[in-house]
């Protein structure tokens, strides 16, 4: 079963868009904290560039567009992808979209901040594929760029999805997830059954999604590894140093500006 083929078409009216607009408020409180070193300090202005990895359905990357941002937009899912660019085109602001894995992407231009959000990063399995995503974002970013990214800890995997099943319904969408969670790997397999309707029936798809849960200490050693000088780690949706039982970290990376000649 693929990931985000047919759930992409009811992502957000699944539910799923509520952490994105979430999101973006809390960007706005990081952003004048942590953003990329300018001239003139700290901040974005009016037609810096941003990259939003794993972009989903593109709600976050229209949002900063929104700000007069030039935006590209990448996800490893094409269905996801089409959403975006759909809500590209009704909304008419500037992003770049592209498919691309998020351990392997390049951009055209090197860019001011990269964000990675919704626990995307937890898609990735093992610890060296983490360094893979972050070496691509430290090859993207400028130096003085940032990097914004929010990890699932193994206690959200254990304690919020564990052995549990989830359901939710509205007129048009019905979905359950079915969770289960392997401590000794730290991950989580969630098998997602939709029921879309189409006139009086509905019409029904099923996806697997597998994440792994890292702990602060895995995360700050893929990024140093990658070359990428960690800045700050908040439990997430404050500004609060993560406990031992946070469950989702929001991270804040820099890239170095001496790193200006290393190749990526």
């Amino acid at each position: 079963m693929s990931m985000y083929t047919q759930y992409a078409q009811v992502y957000d009216e699944s539910g799923q868009i509520f952490f994105a607009l979430r999101m973006i408020d809390y960007l706005g409180q990081l952003l004048p904290r942590h953003g990329p070193v300018t001239q003139s300090g700290l901040g974005l202005a009016a037609g810096d560039k941003v990259l939003d990895l794993a972009c989903g359905t593109g709600t976050v990357a229209v949002a900063l567009a929104q700000q007069g941002l030039h935006v590209y937009g990448v996800d490893g899912s094409p269905a996801m992808i089409e959403q975006a660019r759909c809500k590209v085109t009704e909304t008419g602001y500037d992003v770049a979209l592209s498919c691309q894995d998020m351990r392997a992407f390049t951009l055209p231009e090197p860019v001011d901040v990269v964000t990675c959000l919704y626990d995307s990063l937890n898609y990735l399995l093992s610890p060296a594929d983490l360094v893979r995503a972050f070496e691509c974002v430290r090859a993207a970013l400028r130096p003085g760029g940032i990097l914004l990214a929010d990890i699932n800890t193994p206690a959200a995997l254990l304690h919020i999805w564990g052995a549990d099943t989830y359901f939710g319904e509205n007129p048009r969408v019905s979905i359950v997830m079915q969770n289960t969670y392997d401590e000794a790997t730290t991950q989580s397999t969630v098998i997602v059954t939709g029921f879309v309707r189409r006139g009086e029936l509905y019409e029904r798809f099923q996806e697997e999604h597998q994440q792994r849960g890292y702990v602060p200490q895995e995360v700050a050693t893929a990024l140093k590894m990658a070359g990428l000088r960690l800045e700050a780690s908040y439990d997430c949706f404050s500004f609060t140093a993560p406990g031992a039982d946070a469950q989702r970290v929001m991270y804040v990376a820099r890239r170095p500006i001496d790193q200006e000649t290393r190749s990526p």
